[in-house]
């Protein structure tokens, strides 16, 4: 009997083995820093809950979507958040802070932009590993603004599949295309502004 017990569960060791995890949120109430498994939520990367509670803004959202197509083996995460601000002087305000607050060691691909925003890259992830290497495009955070629809945007990469490499690195060659592909399910690049209508999951 413990024989047949043993082989049980084996099997579904096996099972959990070759399935995949997927972990999704909606809304500012599911963030808080330590949400991401790698840091990307951290308040130093992406953003200070001041950001949400000082500066007054009509229209935003937060997502977070978490993909291991093999359990515990390789994965992408993904995080963003847009804030529309109807009062010039406050998006100003808010605009400023992040400029202020966000860590911005590394600047080569600061002022990039895409659809109408100007980005801020963060990519410098020496602490968070053993390597002096930089994991951009692999990992990274920005900040985005945009002044025509006084619009920030705030997102968080990080993925170590194979076989999304292609998509990852047009994020060094084409970023509003790497912007289409994995947060076009969430924001409206071509209003910069607004959530997407889109359904299509890039994971």
């Amino acid at each position: 009997m413990s024989r047949k017990i043993a082989i049980i569960l084996l099997i579904i060791l096996f099972l959990l083995a070759l399935a995949s995890c997927h972990y999704s949120k909606e809304g500012f109430e599911s963030w808080y820093p330590r949400l991401s498994f790698f840091h990307l939520t951290n308040e130093e990367y992406f953003f200070e809950k001041e950001l949400l509670t000082t500066y007054q803004y009509c229209n935003g959202n937060f997502f977070y979507d978490y993909s291991d197509p093999t359990l515990f083996s390789r994965c992408i995460e993904r995080v963003f958040a847009f804030l529309t601000y109807d009062d010039s002087e406050i998006y100003q305000s808010a605009k400023q802070y992040c400029f202020d607050t966000r860590k911005t060691d590394l600047v080569s691909f600061d002022g990039t932009v895409a659809f109408g925003f100007v980005f801020n890259i963060y990519y410098d992830w020496s602490d968070l590993n053993d390597s002096n290497e930089t994991q951009f495009p692999k990992w990274f955070t920005a900040f985005g603004f945009n002044d025509g629809t006084q619009t920030l945007v705030l997102l968080g990469f990080c993925c170590d599949l194979p076989q999304k490499e292609p998509y990852v690195e047009l994020a060094k060659t084409d970023f509003s295309a790497f912007l289409t592909h994995y947060y076009g399910d969430w924001f409206d690049w071509e209003a910069g502004v607004g959530e997407s209508s889109l359904t299509e999951n890039p994971n």
